[in-house]
């Protein structure tokens, strides 16, 4: 408090890229342009695939991958990282549940948002497990 700070041009070109990234992201959603990437971990003393990560993607036609670090930011300081989160924790189990099915018992970490785990322990997902 008690200091002034000016609107400088590339407070406004920032502004502007997160805002547009925002829409994109909420579009992106609706056209289901989000996958998730599977990546293993490994038992380092025995080699033995113990589980595997999930790893959310973002391809846009025409334009390819986005980056996480450049959109998670983004639905981190709105409200899309519930949304985003629950859609990956769903995909996720459809995915273990489609592997164990097919007699591939393996287990699958999710990373969440601080926002997500808050969500979750307070209004649990259901019938998703």
């Amino acid at each position: 408090w008690g200091r002034a700070q000016f609107f400088t041009q590339s407070m406004n070109r920032e502004l502007n890229r997160r805002q547009d990234l925002e829409i994109r992201l909420r579009q992106a959603l609706q056209l289901e342009q989000f996958g998730l990437h599977y990546q293993p971990q490994l038992d380092l003393t025995t080699g033995e695939l113990v589980s595997c990560e999930a790893l959310i993607r973002w391809e846009v036609p025409g334009e390819g991958m986005i980056s996480p670090d450049d959109f998670l930011p983004v639905a981190e300081r709105s409200d899309l990282i519930n949304t985003i989160g629950e859609w990956v924790i769903k995909e996720a189990c459809r995915q273990r549940r489609k592997w164990k099915d097919q007699g591939f018992d393996l287990r699958v970490d999710i990373n969440i948002s601080g926002r997500q785990f808050f969500i979750m322990t307070c209004f649990p997902l259901s019938g998703v497990f």
